[in-house]
């Protein structure tokens, strides 16, 4: 049984399955036989535990990964994601690296001869439509297909024409597999959706590609970005400065408090006007009827200037108030925000 990390040099040097001892839950597997574990590589790798399960063992398959420190547990090393990718796009053609803001370096990519249109690929339309993203969003934001490395959804970051972008990834349509996403190598994931606002002055924000396109069944005067997981950088604050935006609408998953109002404070720094909006508990907006993305965008959203009393009120039907220390943390990050808008605080 190997261990490994697509870290490149601090993944944990252990190879003893019999450490996947402790799981989450109730150690059921689910339909896809999958089983989580807090995961016992975490400490090593990320240097703090994981308290929230975050290792997912498939009985079937007989491999795991954990989502928080990308230790992947399988019979054979695996192959790095980040080699299979750079390895057919050099086969199917590439453009030149180029430099670009002081935190990356970019390389444009060409998704020519590699993927196809979705409407080509009955499996691909079918799969998007599951997830509540439709003809209009398909089109809008330039959505493909591919058959390699895996048979799957090709989200271009940006329109770069004649089918270029400077990012990508592919969304693995197998249910059952273990790595869901496929994606070139990048220190630092950029901002998606900045070529895709099409004159729209609000855009939501959200934490996953799907999720940000799945939004814009709102309305058609929104447009949507993603910050490819629960933090806005400070390397992307200026953008969204820059962006003709004038209001961001944050739409992260249900229940993510924290990550709502660290969201939030950085957005606000852009200068331009935040919403927060609450999501029913653990979904997120492709995982909403049209008519519930409405009622929470509609009766359920707060500037984030009115941060104070209501966010509570909302936070405390979802959070586990047994736990008391983050009840009372969250209510201090709260009573820090309305100084900070207030001018008495600056962070």
């Amino acid at each position: 049984m190997a261990v490994s990390s697509q870290r490149k040099n601090d993944g944990p040097n252990v190879g003893v399955f019999a450490d996947l001892t402790k799981k989450w839950g109730d150690g059921v597997p689910n339909e896809t036989g999958e089983v989580r574990y807090y995961c016992p590589f975490c400490e090593l790798v990320r240097g703090s535990p994981d308290t929230k399960g975050k290792f997912y063992y498939n009985v079937k398959r007989n491999e795991g990964k954990c989502f928080r420190c990308d230790s992947v547990v399988k019979d054979e090393p695996p192959l790095e994601l980040d080699s299979e990718i750079d390895s057919i796009l050099r086969q199917m053609g590439e453009a030149d690296e180029v430099e670009a803001e002081p935190d990356f370096r970019d390389r444009i990519y060409t998704l020519k001869d590699w993927t196809h249109q979705v409407y080509q690929d009955f499996d691909a339309l079918e799969y998007l439509e599951r997830r509540s993203i439709y003809r209009g969003q398909i089109n809008r934001f330039r959505l493909r297909a591919c058959l390699k490395p895996v048979h799957g959804v090709v989200i271009p970051n940006r329109d770069l024409g004649d089918l270029k972008t400077d990012y990508f990834q592919v969304r693995d349509m197998d249910e059952e597999a273990l790595m869901k996403y496929r994606n070139p190598s990048r220190s630092i994931k950029p901002l998606y959706g900045v070529d895709f606002l099409h004159g729209c002055r609000d855009a939501f924000v959200c934490e996953g590609v799907f999720s940000a396109i799945s939004a814009t069944r709102y309305s058609d005067q929104f447009s949507a970005l993603c910050t490819y997981g629960k933090t806005v950088k400070d390397v992307h604050v200026p953008i969204f400065s820059e962006l003709p935006v004038d209001r961001y609408w944050l739409a992260y998953d249900g229940g993510e408090f924290w990550a709502l109002l660290k969201g939030a404070r950085q957005l606000y720094r852009s200068g331009k006007a935040v919403r927060i909006v609450f999501l029913p508990f653990e979904t997120d907006p492709n995982d909403l009827s049209e008519a519930e993305l409405k009622k929470a965008v509609d009766s359920h959203s707060l500037k984030y200037n009115d941060v104070s009393h209501q966010f509570l009120i909302w936070a405390s039907k979802q959070f586990d108030l047994r736990d008391a220390d983050g009840w009372e943390d969250l209510q201090r990050e709260v009573v820090c925000v309305k100084k900070e808008v207030s001018g008495e605080f600056h962070p």
